[in-house]
């Protein structure tokens, strides 16, 4: 239940109108990677979902260690995420918000499971450690307590 309170209280202070979506060029990227056919570990089924994915760096006391970006999601089951940005994260916990428009939204805390390179940007994929209702997702009224990291230029 703490971590509920914590991710709430992360989820409350996001500024989103600082945020800046991915670039046009990681969105390009990614609808040029074609799914993967091999064997998958996963116990559940993943679907491909590119969308924007507001995410905060967090230390083990849930609290952001670093400001928040925009990611753009690959793929989602119910156990994980494959996230693309621009550069590779410090942190091994995450929160992550999804909004899609015609989806409820969703928020979590992510463990990083795994980043790697794959062309001009990082694969970061990650399992769910605990859901945080995203109450604020679409709510600008919270407090501004976190800026967003200027936007990543790409070609």
């Amino acid at each position: 239940m703490a971590s509920q309170v914590a991710l709430q209280t992360v989820a409350d202070v996001i500024n989103r109108s600082m945020l800046r979506g991915p670039s046009a060029g990681l969105r390009k990227f990614l609808a040029s990677i074609p799914e993967a056919k091999a064997a998958d570990r996963r116990q559940t089924e993943r679907y491909s979902v590119v969308a924007d994915v507001i995410v905060v760096p967090l230390g083990d006391d849930l609290l952001p260690t670093a400001q928040p970006f925009v990611a753009c999601s690959r793929n989602v089951s119910t156990g994980g995420m494959c996230l693309y940005h621009a550069t590779p994260v410090k942190s091994t916990l995450l929160y992550v918000e999804v909004a899609l428009p015609d989806a409820p939204g969703m928020s979590a805390l992510m463990k990083v499971i795994r980043q790697k390179p794959v062309g001009d940007y990082v694969e970061i994929a990650g399992q769910f450690l605990a859901n945080c209702p995203p109450s604020a997702a679409n709510d600008d009224r919270h407090a501004p307590a976190l800026e967003s990291e200027p936007p990543h230029t790409t070609s």
